[in-house]
């Protein structure tokens, strides 16, 4: 890789951070689609991959919901995120994202997230 490529990357690099599952329910497993009142916890794990502790911002559907404590360098923690499903009886998908929060003299923010297909059924 030529120099300043590494140059470039190495401010995302330390920052890095990963987020499973990358899809939850759905029809891989139709058990954890399926809601009887309309909500849904989805757990969430978060890890940090870089070189410091880092804290994340947590939105659902592109709406902030909530921010994490700070999570240590190659450490994670499972999130239960609770959803709520707006129509019965009707496949919907919900995206749950983590954004970084940047540190002082950190200018780059990564986003990793989470697509949920639930359903809510009802009689």
């Amino acid at each position: 890789m030529k120099p300043l490529a590494m140059l470039l990357l190495l401010p995302t690099l330390a920052m890095a951070h990963s987020q499973t599952p990358t899809v939850y329910g759905g029809k891989q497993a139709p058990l954890d689609a399926i809601t009887l009142d309309g909500e849904k916890i989805v757990p969430i794990e978060l890890t940090t991959l870089g070189q410091k502790p880092q804290r994340y911002e947590i939105t659902i559907n592109g709406e902030f919901v909530g921010e994490t404590q700070q999570i240590g360098n190659n450490n994670y923690v499972t999130l239960p995120i609770r959803v709520e499903l707006d129509e019965p009886n009707k496949a919907q998908e919900i995206e749950i994202c983590s954004i970084s929060i940047p540190q002082d003299g950190e200018t780059y923010r990564t986003r990793i997230c989470t697509i949920a297909q639930l359903i809510w059924k009802q009689k």
